[in-house]
């Protein structure tokens, strides 16, 4: 290498390292000419993709690769060259063989100068019996709205299978309302990318942020685009595959969805809406057009009913449960509906996707979704306002659930500039008007924890403050699904505080809601007068109206307070209605006979 190309070798890496320590932004200059640090990916019982980068002028370098069981590599059991060039933007991606199961190794590399790559830590998946695993689970990390504190925390766990990213890993676009991290020297974004190397740069550039080359040294990778990653051009879905360890699929590149087993315990299945949406039309369908596509549609549906695993856990780019606020239809647009480009934008597809859970009856199915910018543990029912098939007080009809955890950083909707005021009523209006949603909250930043054993799944919903560089975060909601339940966990009830936390019917009386729902030999409830009345319960047919015969109706007189139960046993299976009725009050509640 001549003078005047090493000097201006230097001043490219200084560039890279000087963007601004307060900034938390700097290339690897310890590990030169691996300033972009390492990453692995797609964990299999055999195998597992490793990654790096090699600053270089010249035409082509060549690179060993070392796999260890130990961090000192005293006992190297895979090693191998990798030749790289211009043509891959001197990128490494090697897919290693020959691996243990559920093993911890340590991976690193080496140029023809003896330079190493800071050391890496990866995790094959298990083939057999496994009684735990566990995921962290990340979206929308942008540097410019804030620090990537969550990657840090991510990175510094030790109990983890691997980091499942759903898509936005990168972003193409600055939106100033939302610039807090920007560094004064000139940066590679673009109002739109035209190119590969653009596309590249802004890969290269956001592996500036430590943290962010941490967590991907820590622990593998299981990754989904989404529409900041590519805008569908084969530029940019090359320069994606260049940069993140993910399995190419030889054939097409742009096919990403695919299915990943750890043992027994857990499948993870991939989808991407970002790329096929819109392009066939619904099988059987001339109106209708898929969101996954036809082929996708197809592999999913195969997939998941043929899957033994306990649990099944699906990826998507995009919010799975239904989200709309009818009441604020006027100030949101689309009826209501938060969001038409999520699946509530995909109705057809998504009633079959759950036509396929609910007819193959198929247990512990977990959507977890990115891109929403907003925390959400929900049921997931045909219809969740609908409550002669779905009850929100027990979960009863709810198919599935989703978990959609925070963004790293990208903005949320305070950042958008929506007011505290608003906020606050969308909170309040969206539990009334989406009853499936056990848990949402719009202005936090973190990430999310899935704790996977035999008998439950346990989540963590964990937060990070993105103005500051911290290496705190505090849980803000953990949410356990049961074995077979299929819907999130509630407070055991509590006839004590039923009627405390009843509402006020009328200035007379209040009724707690009715328990248990479902009910198999009786169904209770508490009931409280401010002056003593008749009071009169009695049980009807939900679609005709009709009372039940005389052995479901009691009638209470001169009733202050009780807590009362009626028999149920002989009623056949199905939905009625249990009226409650004074003089001046009356109201109906709908419970299932099991």
């Amino acid at each position: 290498m001549d003078r005047k190309i090493k000097m201006l070798f230097l001043v490219y890496i200084i560039s890279l390292c000087g963007y601004s320590a307060d900034l938390n932004l700097s290339a690897d200059s310890t590990h030169a000419p691996f300033y972009y640090g390492v990453a692995s990916g797609d964990p299999m019982p055999d195998r597992v993709i490793i990654w790096s980068h090699i600053t270089s002028t010249q035409s082509s370098e060549t690179v060993t690769y070392q796999m260890a069981l130990q961090d000192n590599f005293a006992n190297i059991v895979a090693t191998g060259n990798f030749t790289t060039s211009a043509n891959l933007d001197y990128t490494i991606k090697i897919d290693v063989g020959g691996l243990s199961p559920n093993t911890t190794y340590y991976y690193r590399f080496k140029d023809s100068n003896n330079n190493f790559s800071s050391i890496g830590r990866t995790r094959t998946a298990p083939n057999s019996s496994l009684n735990e695993i566990k995921f962290a689970v990340v979206s929308c990390s942008a540097i410019f709205s804030g620090y990537f504190n969550a990657y840090r925390k991510i990175a510094e766990r030790n109990d983890l299978s691997a980091i499942i990213h759903l898509g936005d890993n990168i972003y193409e676009d600055r939106v100033p309302r939302e610039e807090y991290r920007v560094p004064t020297t000139p940066i590679p974004v673009y109002p739109k990318p035209i190119n590969k190397e653009q596309w590249r740069s802004i890969h290269k550039f956001w592996l500036t942020d430590p943290d962010l080359r941490y967590a991907r040294q820590q622990h593998p990778f299981i990754q989904l685009w989404d529409n900041h990653d590519t805008d569908g051009s084969s530029e940019s879905i090359e320069a994606f595959m260049n940069w993140e360890p993910v399995r190419e699929n030889q054939n097409n590149l742009k096919i990403i969805y695919r299915q990943l087993k750890y043992g027994n315990l857990v499948d993870v299945f991939i989808t991407d809406i970002d790329q096929w949406r819109g392009r066939d039309y619904i099988s059987g369908s001339t109106t209708e057009k898929s969101c996954l596509g036809n082929d996708q549609f197809n592999w999913f549906k195969n997939a998941i009913e043929s899957s033994t695993a306990k649990w099944k856990l699906v990826g998507t780019g995009k919010m799975f449960s239904h989200w709309s606020i009818p009441s604020l239809a006027t100030v949101i647009g689309n009826g209501g509906i938060v969001n038409v480009n999520s699946w509530d934008g995909c109705l057809l597809e998504r009633d079959m996707m759950l036509k396929i859970i609910d007819t193959k009856k198929i247990n512990n199915v977990v959507m977890i979704s990115g891109d929403s910018h907003v925390s959400l543990a929900a049921d997931v029912p045909y219809i969740p306002f609908d409550s002669t098939t779905y009850y929100d007080s027990t979960g009863f009809g709810s198919l599935c659930v989703e978990f959609a955890p925070p963004s790293v950083s990208r903005g949320n909707f305070n950042e958008k500039g929506v007011s505290v005021g608003f906020i606050n009523t969308v909170l309040t209006v969206s539990k009334e008007e989406n009853p499936n949603q056990q848990y949402l909250e719009l202005t936090k930043h973190g990430y999310g924890i899935m704790h996977f054993n035999n008998d439950s799944l346990r989540t963590e919903i964990r937060y990070c403050d993105i103005l500051v560089k911290s290496n705190l975060d505090t849980l803000g909601k953990e949410m356990i699904l049961y074995n077979l339940e299929n819907h999130w966990k509630r407070k055991a009830f509590d006839p004590t505080t039923s009627i405390r936390e009843a509402s006020l019917e009328n200035g007379n009386v209040l009724i707690s809601k009715l328990y248990p729902n479902p009910a198999d030999k009786e169904i209770s409830f508490d009931i409280e007068l401010k002056k003593p009345a008749n009071v009169k319960a009695s049980i009807y047919q939900l679609l005709t109206y009709k009372e039940i015969n005389s052995k479901y109706v009691k009638d209470f007189i001169n009733l202050k307070k009780d807590h009362i139960k009626i028999s149920i046993d002989d009623l056949p299976k199905g939905t009625y209605i249990l009226l409650v009725e004074t003089d001046d009050f009356y109201k109906g509640q709908v419970f299932f006979k099991l």
